[in-house]
């Protein structure tokens, strides 16, 4: 197979060890939640490229995005053609299970989900859900709203934040605000 050097240089390919099976989960399990939200193949594999810092998973990506942009080929499919990726499909909820979301932050992502269904605004909501969240979560979501009332998207604000918001919730957020479906968003992840 051909390899595409859209995400990355010859290189940076050689310097780069081989992926760990993390990262390698990390990156597939983006690509599908991207994907199951409705977001295009070539879009996910864009906003996961952002977040990929291994080269050959990088370049991997762009062999799966030639191949997506020139043929109708299902993310699954693409994703089966390289033997790192087997047995990564994974159940919903182990991003939760796996990566310890904290408690406070579960509790925010229900607030953020049931506020946006209210159509209640997005920076009501973010001061709303932190109601009955930790001193030290409730702290940061503080510095995040400032961050977003002076003009800084959430999925910006939270990535200064990834101790708090993992990469998988970051993509979510992104995902959901590019496509200005943010509720959807929060409702996955309140369900992962």
């Amino acid at each position: 197979m051909a390899t595409y050097s859209m995400f990355v240089t010859d290189s940076e390919v050689e310097k780069s060890p081989f992926p760990s099976q993390e990262e390698v989960v990390a990156m597939s399990q983006s690509l599908e939640i991207l994907k199951d939200v409705g977001v295009p193949v070539l879009e996910c594999i864009s906003t996961v490229v952002e977040f990929t810092p291994n080269a050959r998973l990088r370049q991997v990506l762009g062999d799966i995005y030639e191949v997506a942009r020139s043929n109708d080929i299902s993310l699954e499919h693409m994703l089966s053609r390289y033997p790192q990726f087997e047995n990564t499909k994974l159940p919903r909820n182990y991003v939760s299970n796996q990566i310890g979301r904290s408690e406070s932050l579960m509790l925010f992502t229900k607030n953020m989900a049931r506020n946006l269904t209210e159509a209640i605004s997005i920076l009501r909501s973010l001061r709303l859900s932190v109601n009955g969240t930790s001193e030290t979560f409730r702290e940061e979501v503080e510095k995040l709203i400032d961050e977003v009332e002076a003009g800084s998207t959430i999925y910006e604000a939270m990535a200064k934040r990834h101790t708090i918001f993992d990469r998988m919730y970051q993509n979510m957020v992104k995902a959901g605000e590019m496509r200005g479906e943010l509720l959807q968003s929060f409702e996955f992840l309140a369900q992962s």
